[in-house]
């Protein structure tokens, strides 16, 4: 009796999930009284870490060639009309999914891509000097301006001017004309 105590203790401890960090669960995909499995194939939830957020905007390769961490950014957000928020260039992620391989016996063919099938974008890291990173949901959509020569300039103003204008659109959007 004692030992069979002790595995249903076991398995009362192994059924209780608890998070690594503060933040929230959404698509929980298991209720009281269901099993997992004992074999873990795919995700029973996904877990949104409220610490450590940040943006990913994505440029194709050649508008990235004077962009350096710690340049100014200003983000719109389309859920956020009328604001800009400000920021710095945080990392460029120099890598994306059309350069890799899958390892395989396969030679590999050197082909010119069809036309249908868009450029590579590459991420850049932004983050925001926003004092609370929750307010923002995860796959927001918006622009990014990164001001490679400086904040001021005649180019940097028709920037400026451009994303703010982007930012107050979104009011009009919505609007079902």
């Amino acid at each position: 009796m004692e030992a069979q105590l002790q595995l249903a203790r076991y398995y009362l401890d192994n059924t209780t999930l608890t998070a690594p960090e503060d933040g929230r669960m959404i698509n929980l995909e298991v209720r009281p009284g269901m099993v997992a499995g004992i074999y873990r194939v795919g995700g029973i939830a996904a877990f949104i870490a409220d610490a450590d957020r940040y943006f990913l905007a994505t440029f194709f390769q050649e508008n990235l060639k004077y962009v350096k961490e710690g340049q100014t950014v200003d983000v719109s957000l389309d859920l956020y009309p009328g604001q800009i928020f400000s920021g710095r260039v945080d990392k460029i992620w120099r890598g994306n999914g059309i350069g890799q391989y899958l390892p395989s016996d396969d030679i590999p063919k050197f082909q010119q891509p069809p036309p249908n099938v868009p450029q590579g974008q590459y991420a850049v890291k932004i983050q925001l000097d926003h004092s609370d990173q929750t307010e923002f949901t995860i796959g927001a959509q918006g622009s990014a301006a990164i001001y490679t020569g400086g904040e001021y300039g005649a180019w940097a103003v028709l920037r400026k001017l451009s994303i703010r204008a982007h930012s107050w659109f979104n009011w009009l959007y919505p609007i079902n004309f």
